[in-house]
């Protein structure tokens, strides 16, 4: 019989992390990266998924497009599983990456972006084009070029959303400035109750012990950018680039469009 679950769509490190913490140690947590991906971001890839063997299964789905979700679909009872889009106001997403990618240039986490080089970047690696860009709003624009235009990651984010909707699917959009800065005591008890379900429970201060909001200080991983104006750092060439690409990215999910939050 498949599994219920609870599926959490997310990209890059916006809510990667905090999911990942939030259910660190937890045996029903299982991860998978989006198939189009593979050799690029490490797996496991969902397409080789053969099979889920628990009852509940609390999925964190990395990079996924709507192909991706209809794989993971074969494998999970969609009438007792419940979907959470994890969303960044774009701009802060770009910021923060490149923030994140400038700081561990040389260290070794994130070994893909010191190794796969890409003709986007002009044939380095990304690491490589972080480093060399030189100014915060060259970053910026690789940022944009790399996650925005050759990942598509925030055309994923909306293509995602149509197809749940077309789906018909239990799902909520769960911002990430919501689970960073802005979040109620009433926004994680929500949260909490609508991740459990089934024979699962969570209970809402594991979802605060997993927010920056609760902590004395950020975790290693943190860039804190989601805690500035997200434009900050935008010049001229880098606005008119977001705005050509990505403001309607930006309008779909952070301009009232009704969207199923939290």
């Amino acid at each position: 019989m498949p599994a219920s679950a609870n599926v959490f769509l997310v990209t890059h490190k916006c809510g990667n992390n905090y999911i990942e913490s939030v259910f660190k140690n937890d045996e029903t947590l299982l991860t998978c990266q989006s198939d189009d991906l593979k050799g690029e971001m490490p797996g496991p890839y969902v397409g080789e998924v053969s099979g889920i063997e628990k009852d509940f299964v609390n999925i964190r789905c990395r990079n996924f497009d709507p192909l991706s979700i209809e794989r993971l679909l074969r494998h999970i009872d969609i009438n007792s599983s419940r979907f959470y889009m994890l969303t960044r106001h774009p701009a802060s997403f770009f910021r923060s990456a490149a923030s994140y990618h400038l700081r561990f240039a040389s260290s070794p986490r994130e070994r893909w972006a010191k190794t796969n080089k890409y003709s986007c970047l002009g044939g380095k690696t990304l690491s490589e084009a972080i480093v060399s860009a030189g100014t915060e709003e060259e970053r910026l624009r690789v940022s944009m070029k790399f996650f925005g235009l050759a990942w598509n990651l925030l055309d994923r984010w909306v293509l995602n959303y149509r197809f749940l909707v077309s789906l018909g699917v239990d799902f909520r959009v769960v911002k990430a400035e919501d689970l960073f800065q802005d979040g109620s005591e009433s926004f994680f008890s929500s949260m909490a109750e609508f991740m459990s379900h089934g024979s699962y429970q969570i209970a809402k201060e594991r979802l605060k012990e997993a927010s920056p909001l609760y902590m004395e200080k950020l975790p290693r991983h943190s860039t804190g950018e989601f805690r500035k104006d997200p434009f900050s750092g935008y010049g001229q060439n880098a606005l008119g680039m977001y705005y050509d690409h990505f403001y309607d990215h930006q309008n779909f999910f952070y301009s009232g469009n009704g969207m199923h939050l939290l």
